[in-house]
């Protein structure tokens, strides 16, 4: 038994095994025999024993952190450190208010849009629901007669609110908890927006906010309890194995203890999914706000939802009378939703979530945080502090003459002596052309507002595309960069390859858009021009690689070369290319840089192929 290796114990061996010690023994001969009794025995005891084998090892594999591959697993090993997955991320968008023509509000009056108020689109999903876009919050603002500022743009966010078909009596017990397992499995509840109202036994009705855990609900209430004014009214929210909502209530320590027999009313934002996405002006005049809440009687909303808060008090008993006089449309498009978070992230995220206690206070803190979270609007990420922000961004603004007031037109935040606590994130999105919008932005402020050090202001911002070309000569407008395309990349043909010209062009096109690639580079990225080099040569027949200059209407024979890749970048935007840099190396961009191909449909007609030259010599008979 010594000599046994266990670990390649599987039915065929164990089966091997037995068979072979009966047959030593002598007793019995019938093991040798397919089909009889004792062989059926054997088989079945043996595959019998493979298969409890296989369980018990997968058993055992999803018992640990690092190979678990089933959600329900996963999800109980993370509570323990107390991370709480992801649930599904619902779209959101911009917008803009407006007052509706003839009617005009008192000067400076300040409005107040309640929660739930909705705002219903002419789309459907794919069950012919209404695509609906609601407030999560309440927004307050001032309009000036018969105008509303447009710094005010409030996000918006898809779903309908909807009240939980049961009412929960509590037992008043501490860490009371509640399960909606009443919600069905493809319905998508928009993670985070969950509200409770309690209905305690004198009758009074109070409004309940969630957090992703009570220790944080607990930590934000000693500095924010004022502005939210809901005070110890905070229950936790957590996704469970089942992908099932468990809200949890506190003891009075950690979070108010649920009273004895107190009514708990639910209402959570169901969201339209990827069919809530919109485009541009969607949300617009033609439609109108309405505060609504499906399965709510509007006698409820109108004496518990509004008329027992203060901020509501201007609006009287029925704010739709007043809402039906603001527009509101969207400028912008909405941004992606996104789905539940899987077993790899997980796996990826929890760690750095337990080390920092759910508090973000690194750069790699804020860059992980916003990549997981928002991974849906927002590509890549760039975090940082006022020192790098004046060290970096700004005195790159004042080497070129830009450190101006004037950036704030750019999304730039113009830093002067007193923004010292300042926190700037640089925002990718997925599309070179657009920036990640006002929606996702404010988005992502709020929730990390929740999250960052009490002395730290956020500000997101945009990151400026650096454009790259083919460079050796020449001057030219930064807007119509060698509209005559004088610069070019000349690819020669080794004289005994076979692959055609056009072939070898068209691969060396492919090379180039995959270097230049969203995938494939990064906010303040290094430009490998020697990789780039490298990966043009690999392509079958090329031999040589040059970069050439011809002056339009010059004749050919007046064509600078220079050996290797020679390309020319510039920012357009704020300094306006006069940061212009010819490199025929590698080089490391800033971290508020990202590389651009510039003009990479047309980018073709820059490369130039050509065949090398054949000496014949004359051959004797």
């Amino acid at each position: 038994m010594a000599n046994t290796d266990y670990l390649r114990w599987n039915a065929n061996s164990l089966k091997e095994l037995i068979v072979n010690k009966l047959t030593i023994d002598g007793t019995y001969s019938d093991q040798l025999f397919e089909g009889s009794d004792l062989s059926v025995l054997i088989d079945v005891f043996c595959y019998m024993f493979d298969t409890l084998t296989y369980l018990e090892n997968v058993g055992a594999s999803e018992a640990m952190f690092t190979d678990a591959q089933y959600y329900e697993n996963i999800n109980r090993i993370v509570k323990m450190l107390g991370y709480n997955p992801l649930g599904f991320i619902t779209s959101t968008v911009a917008t803009e208010l407006g007052v509706r023509e003839g009617y005009e509000f008192e000067k400076s009056e300040l409005i107040t849009i309640p929660k739930y108020t909705t705002y219903t689109t002419e789309l459907a999903d794919k069950d012919g629901y209404p695509v609906q876009y609601t407030f999560v919050k309440d927004y307050s603002f001032a309009v000036q007669e018969s105008y509303i500022s447009p710094n005010f743009k409030p996000v918006l966010y898809n779903g309908t609110w909807k009240l939980y078909p049961k009412t929960y009596v509590a037992t008043g017990i501490p860490y009371e908890t509640i399960t909606l397992s009443e919600i069905p499995k493809d319905a998508l509840l928009s993670h985070g927006h969950i509200d409770v109202y309690v209905k305690e036994p004198n009758g009074k009705v109070t409004q309940w906010e969630g957090y992703p855990n009570l220790y944080s609900a607990a930590e934000d209430d000693a500095g924010a309890t004022n502005n939210r004014g809901i005070g110890e009214n905070y229950f936790e929210y957590r996704l469970n194995e089942k992908r099932e909502y468990i809200l949890t209530f506190g003891d009075n320590v950690l979070g108010k203890q649920l009273l004895e027999k107190s009514e708990v009313s639910i209402l959570y934002l169901q969201s339209n999914g990827p069919d809530g996405e919109i485009g541009v002006d969607i949300i617009n005049t033609k439609g109108e706000l309405k505060v609504d809440v499906e399965g709510l009687s509007e006698t409820f909303i109108k004496d518990y939802l509004f008329h027992n808060n203060p901020s509501h008090i201007a609006w009287g008993t029925d704010p739709n009378n007043q809402l039906q006089y603001i527009t509101v449309r969207n400028k912008e498009e909405s941004s992606s939703s996104k789905s539940m978070e899987s077993v790899d992230s997980i796996r990826r995220r929890a760690p750095g979530a337990f080390r920092t206690g759910a508090r973000l206070i690194t750069e790699q803190d804020f860059e992980q945080y916003i990549l997981s979270n928002w991974s849906n609007a927002v590509y890549d990420v760039k975090v940082l502090n006022n020192w790098k922000y004046m060290t970096e961004f700004q005195s790159w603004l004042k080497l070129y003459g830009k450190l101006q007031p004037d950036i704030k037109h750019f999304n730039f935040t113009y830093a002067d002596s007193c923004d010292f606590n300042n926190i700037y994130i640089f925002l990718k999105s997925y599309d070179n052309n657009a920036n990640v919008t006002d929606g996702s932005k404010t988005t992502i402020e709020t929730v990390c507002n929740q999250l960052k050090p009490l002395t730290s202001e956020l500000i997101p911002v945009d990151i400026l595309n650096t454009f790259f070309t083919p460079y050796l000569e020449g001057d030219y407008d930064i807007h119509d960069f060698d509209s005559n395309k004088e610069n070019k990349i000349v690819i020669t043909r080794d004289k005994n390859s076979m692959v055609s010209l056009e072939r070898i062009k068209q691969n060396a096109y492919d090379v180039f858009l995959k270097f230049f690639d969203l995938k494939n580079q990064k906010l303040g990225n290094i430009i490998d021009m020697d990789q780039l080099f490298i990966d043009l040569m690999s392509i079958d027949g090329v031999k040589k690689i040059q970069t050439s200059y011809l002056k339009h209407g010059r004749p050919a024979n007046e064509t600078k070369y220079f050996d290797g890749l020679s390309f020319g970048f510039w920012t357009p935007f704020i300094v306006e290319g006069k940061d212009f840099t010819k490199i025929t190396g590698n080089y490391k961009l800033k971290d508020f840089q990202f590389p651009v191909l510039y003009h990479p449909n047309s980018f073709s007609e820059l490369i130039e192929v050509v065949s090398d030259i054949y000496n014949i010599s004359n051959i004797e008979f």
